[in-house]
């Protein structure tokens, strides 16, 4: 025992001799490295380190091959980002993102997106889902809060990334409501400021130079439609004064297959000028005041049978902006939309009712009534009925809406009596309108009462404004 005590010790000092000794001799030559195999900052060697073996040093992790030929999609597009818009649903925080993006199908053509932590997401107030891909590790990409006040600015930065992984957003309020600012910029000083936000005309995502569109456009479109509905299209109606002061009503009528209409006169009175062609909608950058709509129309004055005399263009383009309900143009170059009225802002109310506010009047001429009725734009109404000598018959007072092209009345009974209803102390009914101009409209009957001899007739009454 006591020998194998000493040889134990005899081994052990000489292990400590070797450990700590500081030899005079010199140590044999180590080849320096190849600059190509030196590790970058932040990038994991694998040569093994002292008392570790080779086995234990893990490789990195190889990138998705979806993923590396998305870059190099990128690149060739000379982008600095990709940026795919992925639909749009309400979802109150990250664990309803995650499961969205896990159920959305898009396992096949970019699974990557399956592979975003939290720690990588952007959640802001609304609905639309953005994916955004750096082109490589070579660009910092920052995600700011988007400031909708009068001057639109970057807000509170919110995530900034270095490392070329990809990330997902969630935001913009609605599709006039941007609240996600992107900010990127490559090694070399290349930079990129873009807002991801939806087109008005088709609800496509609206790009910008340096944005490469990787949309699976065949996920997120066929068969359902979670894009919100075009904020340009549909009936807008104006008031302006021309380059001679005469003021001028004004109706644009914006479709969403591209077509455009477009006609103007005096209030109430008859079109002056009629034209049609299409729109189209761009952008020159991510501010409001970059957004821009064109109009290529051809028209002109009309004749006694409501035809183009002698036609010509009116091209022009004009800056937008959605400011409460309105629709509102800033001529910015071409052709104005009332001759002398160039660099002129144009406020258009939309086709929900603003439009009708008027005092309207149908004739009955087998008894010489006149049947009233004045829409006011605090929604309150008045119907009436007056003989050919403009005594009153029958008033009721109350309130009106208009809800898609349905018109809506609710009126008591304020004087007199109905003339062939002496029992209506209430008038309620819902009218489709039909048609409508300036001083020109036609409604038909829905349900509840019926107006005017006309509409018992026919179903249908014709109103004339002034």
């Amino acid at each position: 025992m006591r020998k194998r005590v000493l040889v134990l010790l005899l081994m052990l000092a000489l292990l400590l001799t070797g450990c700590g000794s500081k030899s005079n001799e010199p140590a044999p030559p180590v080849s320096a490295p190849a600059a190509s195999s030196a590790p970058q900052q932040g990038a994991v060697s694998s040569a093994p380190q002292q008392g570790s073996s080779s086995a234990e040093v893990s490789e990195p992790a190889a990138e998705d091959p979806a993923l590396s030929a998305l870059r190099a999609e990128i690149a060739d597009g000379g982008a600095l980002l990709g940026v795919a818009y992925l639909g749009y649903t309400e979802l109150p925080d990250w664990a309803d993102l995650a499961a969205y993006v896990e159920e959305g199908g898009f396992e096949e053509s970019l699974p990557f997106l399956l592979d975003i932590p939290e720690e990588r997401a952007v959640l802001q107030e609304g609905g639309e889902i953005y994916a955004v891909v750096p082109r490589g590790e070579d660009v910092t990409v920052t995600v700011s809060d988007f400031l909708m006040q009068d001057n639109p600015a970057r807000g509170e930065d919110l995530l900034t990334v270095s490392d070329g992984k990809p990330m997902l957003l969630r935001g913009n309020i609605s599709e006039i409501v941007p609240n996600l600012y992107i900010t990127a910029k490559d090694a070399v000083g290349n930079t990129v400021e873009y807002t991801p936000c939806l087109s008005g005309m088709d609800g496509s995502l609206v790009t910008a130079s340096g944005i490469y569109n990787f949309t699976p456009l065949a996920l997120i479109y066929p068969g359902y439609d979670p894009v919100p509905e075009p904020v340009f299209t549909g009936t807008w109606y104006a008031q302006n004064y021309d380059g001679d002061h005469n003021l001028m009503a004004l109706t644009l009528t914006l479709e969403p297959d591209g077509r455009a209409f477009y006609s103007y006169g005096e209030p109430y009175s008859e079109v002056l000028e009629s034209f049609e062609g299409t729109w189209t909608e761009g952008t020159n950058g991510t501010e409001i005041g970059d957004w821009w709509i064109r109009l290529d129309l051809t028209g002109g004055a009309l004749d006694e049978s409501g035809n183009v005399q002698q036609p010509y263009a009116l091209t022009g383009t004009f800056n937008w902006d959605i400011d409460a309900s309105a629709l509102v143009l800033c001529h910015a170059e071409g052709s104005p939309l009332l001759r002398g009225a160039e660099y002129v802002w144009h406020y258009f109310m939309p086709f929900n009712g603003f439009h009708l506010v008027n005092n309207w009047t149908s004739y009955e001429e087998g008894r010489g009534w006149y049947y009233g009725l004045q829409l006011f734009e605090n929604g309150e109404c008045y119907f009436y009925i007056e003989d050919a000598a403009a005594n009153q018959l029958v008033g009721y007072e109350g309130w009106w809406y208009l809800e898609g092209d349905i018109l809506h009345l609710n009126a008591g009974l304020h004087l007199g009596q109905h003339p062939e209803s002496p029992e209506l102390d209430y008038l309620y009914g819902e009218y489709l309108v039909e048609n409508w101009e300036p001083g020109d409209m036609t409604i038909s009957y829905v349900s509840g009462e019926i107006l005017t001899l006309e509409m018992e007739e026919h179903y249908r009454a014709n109103f004339f404004g002034y």
